[in-house]
């Protein structure tokens, strides 16, 4: 009975485990090696790449289709929804808008210090980009103008941002590296980590209550 009980045992660890690990790859026609980002509009999906620029896909990623048309920088590293509107951070091209989903863009880039975008986030009708080295900018006109919001912040290479509510959270990596919040659109941020905690921070994401953040 016991020998019984422990083939059993085994054989349900193996299914479950096989049940988790079905993972499907879905890059017919998508080119351009690393795919920094995703964001989904609807039934349309955008992948943001490194050295290829943006793709569309309508049909789950099962194809996808070039679209960067005006995009002068074909290193994506975030894409962010706004309605209709598309924005696309590159590293060193800046900020770009699409209002006509992906079928061309416009530079975006008045008022910013620095065209390294590495992250991208909206609360309401507000674009924020996280940079390297420039810190959160902020956009209240759909991008037509940008204004640094650094108030409180430590290293200002941030590499990613999450939004829950009207609060939004960014993550730094360098020698003052933390999580930091704001609840008044990046006006004034404070640190939510411990002063000793010495770890470079790379992504972030809100789950209800939860914060969880990933780190180098």
């Amino acid at each position: 009975m016991k020998k019984y009980i422990l083939i059993l045992f085994v054989f349900t660890i193996l299914l479950s485990s096989n049940s988790f690990s079905q993972w499907k790859s879905i890059n017919n026609g998508l080119i351009g090696g690393t795919v920094n980002c995703i964001v989904k509009n609807g039934t349309i999906t955008f992948a943001g790449t490194y050295s290829g620029g943006i793709f569309l896909s309508t049909d789950d990623g099962n194809s996808w289709n070039s679209k960067n048309n005006g995009l002068t920088n074909l290193d994506v590293y975030a894409l962010a929804v706004s309605g209709n509107n598309i924005f696309a951070g590159t590293f060193s091209g800046g900020i770009f808008l699409s209002t006509d989903y992906g079928n061309t863009w416009v530079a975006k880039n008045t008022g910013l210090t620095t065209l390294n975008i590495q992250t991208l986030a909206v609360i309401g009708s507000n674009i924020f980009a996280g940079t390297y080295y420039g810190g959160v900018f902020i956009s209240k006109n759909n991008g037509e103008s940008w204004t640094q919001q650094n108030v409180g912040l430590g290293t200002i290479d941030i590499r990613a941002l999450a939004v829950s509510g009207n609060s939004l959270y960014a993550v730094s990596y360098g020698t003052k590296n933390g999580v930091y919040l704001t609840n008044d659109s990046g006006a004034n941020w404070k640190a939510i980590h411990k002063d000793e905690f010495d770890t470079n921070f790379t992504s972030i994401i809100i789950n209800g209550s939860s914060i969880f953040a990933g780190t180098s």
